[in-house]
């Protein structure tokens, strides 16, 4: 793990404490296997952490960013179960028909719920034996402006913008933050959800916000949703670096 990686897992673990619900973080830098790729070492890689199942998915991908990224999904959903499950045991990855990731023979009678993205250099995971969860993250982009009527619905933004825990990365536009924040909030929220019918961006709306006590700032939101999907559901928002992230264990 390298240690932008290790830093972000770390401040998502301690977030983690602010949702009522538990899991575990891992976090892969998608650098670092493009690195040990040109490198050659990538074949040891696969040959001791992934099975034979797993390196034919990876080997189906004709581009080599969609298996890098797709490997270090994979990989830091084990380091997350490896937190959950303390035993040195070998978890297999699979995917639902769907394309929802989940386990394969999980070495415990109920497998945990299981939630991966990647954006820019990082990939993560996050896993919950107690809830459903989801997990999402989003390097800086502006172009975020020209998607606000897809995701945001009236008062949102304003909603973030009143917390102080709404930071932006260097200065940059608050605003743009917490659009980026608001998306990721309603994919880990979407991700979450048990329903094979997905909710819309525009069925979920941020319905409460206060700041995080973290010492980056940070959010913790409780969103409903139209259409009978859920009551209401609480999900952390936060920047790391130029990275946007949203998590929630959905209970």
């Amino acid at each position: 793990m390298n240690q932008e990686a290790e830093r972000l897992a770390s401040l998502l673990t301690r977030a983690l404490g602010h949702l009522p619900a538990s899991g575990a973080v891992g976090c892969v830098a998608i650098d670092g296997l493009r690195v040990l790729s040109a490198a050659g070492g990538l074949a040891g890689l696969l040959a001791g952490r992934c099975s034979s199942r797993e390196r034919e998915v990876f080997s189906s991908f004709s581009l080599e960013k969609r298996r890098l990224e797709w490997l270090a999904g994979r990989l830091a959903a084990k380091q997350a179960a490896g937190r959950l499950v303390p035993a040195r045991l070998q978890f297999e990855t699979a995917s639902e028909p769907g394309g929802r990731p989940c386990w394969r023979d999980f070495p415990r009678p109920k497998a945990p719920a299981l939630s991966i993205s990647h954006s820019g250099g990082l990939a993560l995971a996050l896993v919950s034996e107690t809830a459903a969860c989801g997990i999402d993250i989003q390097l800086w982009s502006e172009r975020i402006e020209n998607l606000r009527e897809r995701f945001c619905l009236p008062g949102e933004v304003e909603l973030l913008l009143a917390e102080p825990g709404c930071s932006a990365p260097d200065g940059r536009n608050r605003e743009t933050a917490a659009l980026l924040l608001l998306w990721a909030v309603k994919e880990a929220l979407r991700k979450a959800a048990i329903d094979p019918v997905l909710p819309g961006f525009l069925t979920l709306r941020v319905e409460e916000a206060e700041s995080l006590p973290l010492a980056g700032g940070g959010l913790a939101l409780r969103l409903a949703a139209s259409g009978g999907f859920f009551q209401q559901q609480p999900v952390l928002a936060l920047f790391a670096g130029d990275y946007a992230v949203a998590l929630t264990c959905a209970g």
